[in-house]
């Protein structure tokens, strides 16, 4: 049993962190003998000059199950000392229904997370029973080779069956969960994210694709995060939004579709295409991010890929296909000395900008700064970047873009044919309800985006009724 710092608590609580062990000492006796409510914990806080919500309890497995009941029972014994401290539970096979200070954390293909279906022992037990828990994250796939294994699933997964305990291993706990919290994307997930984590063996993790198989579980909904190793990984998101983290390692990655981040970490990275190359455009900001836009709208945001990989008809009236390599270069694709070059862009710098498009189709990326980007053509994709941008647009049919901490934009010209876009955004993910945070200002609608807000001039709230936006 350990101590997990959830990223998300408050400095001050970090500053002391005391683990929960199997027999907790909660109470110990002063000079005169007489029992001292609250224990060594309480009297190490207090030494310090430190109250209760300054202390995190954790534990794993029957520790986990532990920190849940001293939770419980905090608020009626030990002079109500541990009432206000924090409590984060790992595997723990049961959850308390009452103590909404816990978090509990653990793999759903772990067959003792919840072994006791919330708080009490059942016939349901001895099987997976996925159910959602007020305190309890959701969707976390432990990806060991057992998950991955289409043969050992037919198999139930239960407390019974010796494979599944694969998923319950305090280390394996430890590197994922460590993984998350280093990841790019850690400020992006929610209590109810759908993590896939990679933890196959060396042997496997060359040969298996890490995916949202959604096995022995509720049905995940809302954008997946998959995140690698330090080796080399093969990472695969669905047809919907994905967040892609290869980390170190040469990685391979692949999608469906949708809007994705895609950040390949240190290595020789590559992303396979699975289709011809001209059935997607690409556009380079200049910057490091690379633009994959699919045949049917979908954009991928890419970083630290070294390669594309396209599936190009062959011989006998294309009915084999050939694989072709193309290195990701700054002026286009090049493959066996053929350079394709990147659809028409207009980049910025770190400064305020003024960029216009020169036609139908181009991009514009405004990258830092307060910048001016103007369009007076069609299907003209509008990236501002941070800083407070100013977009002018017309034609109709536009992209507009917005990623991470995009600022406090302006955007003329918003016509119902065109797309607006929140990838990345920190308190905006997918089924963000957009109709909770919009205002009128005047003749404008001001629609706001996690701590973030585009001013639409001369749009009307009701205007944006079954409009095209999308939240990733």
């Amino acid at each position: 049993m350990g101590i997990f710092a959830y990223k998300q608590l408050s400095e001050q609580a970090a500053k002391a962190q005391y683990s929960a062990a199997m027999t907790l000492a909660l109470y110990a006796y002063a000079p005169d003998g007489q029992p001292q409510p609250g224990g060594w914990l309480a009297i190490g806080a207090e030494a310090q000059g430190l109250g209760a919500k300054d202390v995190l309890v954790s534990g794993h497995s029957l520790g986990g199950l532990a920190v849940n009941s001293l939770a419980a029972l905090s608020g009626e014994h030990w002079g109500g000392f541990y009432q206000q401290a924090h409590y984060v539970a790992f595997a723990s096979p049961t959850q308390a229904p009452v103590a909404p200070q816990v978090l509990n954390i653990g793999f759903e293909n772990d067959p003792v997370f919840r072994v006791l279906d919330g708080s009490r022992f059942s016939v349901t037990s001895l099987g997976s029973h996925d159910r959602p828990q007020p305190s309890a994250t959701h969707n976390i796939v432990n990806f060991n080779d057992h998950y991955a294994s289409t043969l050992e699933n037919l198999l139930p997964q239960s407390i019974l069956n010796p494979l599944s305990w694969q998923a319950h291993g305090s280390a394996g706990y430890a590197d994922a969960l460590n993984r998350v919290i280093d990841s790019s994307f850690c400020g992006l997930t929610s209590k109810d994210s759908t993590l896939v984590i990679s933890n196959l063996s060396s042997s496997n993790r060359g040969q298996t694709w890490v995916e949202d198989l959604n096995r022995h579980a509720q049905e995940h909904t809302g954008s997946t995060f998959i995140i690698g190793s330090d080796a080399n990984d093969l990472l695969k998101g669905g047809r919907g939004n994905d967040f892609l983290e290869g980390r170190d390692g040469d990685d391979r990655f692949r999608d469906e579709g949708g809007y994705n981040l895609m950040l390949g970490g240190k290595g020789h990275n590559v992303f396979e295409l699975r289709q011809p190359l001209d059935h997607f455009s690409l556009a380079n900001d200049g910057d490091g991010t690379l633009y994959v836009r699919d045949a049917y709208g979908g954009i991928s945001l890419t970083r630290d890929i070294g390669a594309l990989i396209s599936k190009e008809p062959g011989f006998a009236w294309g009915l084999f296909s050939k694989e072709v390599s193309h290195e990701v270069t700054a002026a286009g694709l090049l493959a066996g000395g053929h350079l394709t070059p990147y659809t028409p862009s207009f980049n910025g710098d770190a400064y305020g900008n003024s960029l216009v498009a020169s036609g139908e189709g181009d991009w514009l990326f405004g990258l830092g700064g307060d910048d001016l980007l103007r369009s007076e053509h069609s299907q003209v994709t509008f990236v501002g970047g941070a800083g407070n941008d100013a977009l002018y647009a017309s034609g109709g049919g536009n992209t507009f873009l917005f990623n991470g901490a995009f600022g406090f934009d302006t955007l003329h010209g918003y016509q119902g044919s065109d797309t607006l876009v929140f990838l990345g955004v920190e308190g905006a993910g997918q089924g963000y309800d957009y109709r909770q945070h919009l205002t009128q200002s005047g003749q404008d609608t001001v629609l706001s985006v996690g701590d973030y807000a585009v001013t639409l001039v001369g749009v009307a709230p009701d205007s944006l009724a079954g409009a095209a936006l999308v939240f990733a």
